[in-house]
């Protein structure tokens, strides 16, 4: 079992499910109760888990460890992964918590260059705009923790109207909503670049 990684420590509370463990989902399959204690809902035997990998081999939701919840839904997550494949759990957001904005930032290099809002409300919403401390946030993120040269941080407003990183993914697949396509394609161009020494592409455009 593995606590928070150590470079996302500077926004240890920002995280919108609070506190995290990683593992393995053999060791999930074995034992899912002393993670529910951890960092899970006792009341209810619920607990939020999502893939690691940003290629989501599942899609991230809350399980409850009673039957017939747990094999049915968990059915997907065995599908999809391999033993040894790492998930992240989380406790569930209750309904005073609950997300009513979500915003997607592209960071390049550790900064951030350009953001738009994809949710307000339950709908779609892809305003190339955002509120200032969810930029703030994500600023924070980025400096934080760098694990490519440029992906994508997702930030949320719950209702009680507190910002949380809600999750990082990788910029290749990411959808770009309303963010500015010309920004991030040049950065793009730079940071390919400059890393892989391939002077011949094309410049800004």
């Amino acid at each position: 079992m593995l606590p928070l990684l150590p470079k996302a420590s500077q926004c240890r509370n920002s995280f919108v499910n609070g506190n995290c463990l990683f593992d393995s989902r053999e060791n999930v399959e074995k034992g899912i109760g002393k993670y529910i204690e951890s960092v899970g809902e006792l009341s209810t035997s619920r607990i939020f888990i999502r893939p690691s990998s940003g290629l989501k081999p599942f899609t991230g939701m809350v399980f409850t460890a009673k039957e017939p919840y747990w094999s049915s839904d968990w059915f997907w997550v065995h599908e999809g992964t391999k033993p040894e494949d790492i998930l992240l759990m989380a406790r569930p957001v209750g309904h005073e918590d609950r997300i009513v904005a979500e915003w997607r930032f592209i960071a390049a290099e550790g900064e951030i260059i350009t953001g738009s809002q994809y949710k307000k409300e339950s709908e779609s919403d892809y305003s190339p705009s955002f509120e200032e401390q969810a930029l703030e946030l994500a600023k924070a993120a980025a400096k934080a923790y760098q694990p490519d040269p440029m992906y994508t941080v997702d930030i949320c407003k719950n209702a009680r109207d507190k910002f949380f990183v809600m999750e990082l993914n990788s910029f290749s697949c990411a959808g770009l909503y309303g963010c500015d396509v010309k920004l991030v394609v040049e950065r793009a161009i730079d940071i390919v670049k400059k890393n892989y020494h391939l002077d011949n592409l094309p410049g800004r455009y």
